[in-house]
């Protein structure tokens, strides 16, 4: 079910991202269903917006996580740092994890053009490295299709899915066999509701999350919330629980994480 569910909605963005050449009757069908009020003295080059290049948001986020029930990946307290920009057609990250026999480095690559400044559609890029220091290598890369519907000033959600490439490389037989490959999926979901443009609250589920790239179909459910302290300063929480063989077996929580962070705005 889980595989025709990611290709269903992988041919549904293609279609979205094409939805200018679609007939006068379905792409109506699609206004209403997004409640899309068009406004006729727009012109036609502001309907799509290609790129967004106004006042971009730049961003450095500090966090540290705290294993609460620990796993491999999650054995001890790790410190993370997160580089971000944002122009809202396109967003890229670039972050590092650090934590005692471990270390993470990830960067994200979304482009999604805006539509009837009320949705977005495009792709997304994903690479990943993780180090268990004496042990394993690991390189991850993710391609997605994405959505996000932009609700109002209150409410978003985004969604992607697409898949997964692992590459991965252990130290003790990497004579024997120096390289493993594997290939799975990717989704991710993400609430967002904004709480009078100082107070963040949202909700996600992933297959796979910012540092911690697992194969099979083992979700992390994650619950954040975050305050505007200054015009330049946010500070927040998140906690994260991680369960494996969710959706083939009996499931079981194997990893939760609460983790506090510090956001700067430039």
């Amino acid at each position: 079910m889980t595989k025709r569910f990611v290709v269903f909605f992988i041919k549904f963005l293609i279609s979205l991202l094409f939805v200018t050449s679609l007939s006068a009757e379905p792409l109506d069908d699609l206004k209403n269903f997004l409640e899309i009020e068009e406004d006729e003295d727009i012109p036609a080059e502001k309907k799509i917006v290609w790129f967004h290049t106004v006042n971009p948001e730049h961003s450095i986020t500090w966090a540290q996580s705290i294993p609460v029930k620990k796993d491999l990946r999650a054995n001890s307290p790790a410190e993370q740092m997160i580089f971000a920009y944002d122009a809202k057609e396109v967003r890229m990250d670039v972050g590092f994890q650090y934590q005692a026999n471990q270390f993470d480095f990830a960067t994200h690559f979304f482009y999604m053009p805006t539509f009837y400044n009320t949705f977005q559609a495009g792709v997304g890029l994903n690479y990943h490295f993780y180090r268990y220091f004496n042990e394993f290598s690991e390189n991850d890369f993710i391609e997605s299709l994405r959505f996000r519907w932009i609700r109002n000033p209150v409410f978003s959600f985004e969604i992607g899915a697409g898949y997964i490439y692992k590459i991965a490389s252990i130290d003790a037989v990497k004579s024997y066999a120096s390289r493993i490959y594997n290939f799975s999926y990717h989704f991710d979901l993400l609430l967002n509701w904004k709480i009078k443009q100082m107070f963040d609250l949202w909700f996600s589920l992933k297959l796979q999350d910012y540092f911690d790239y697992p194969l099979a179909l083992s979700p992390f459910y994650k619950l954040g919330f975050d305050v505007k302290c200054g015009s330049n300063l946010v500070l927040g929480t998140d906690f994260s629980l991680k369960f494996v063989d969710m959706f083939f077996s009996a499931v079981y929580l194997n990893q939760s994480v609460a983790r506090v962070f510090c956001k700067v705005v430039f």
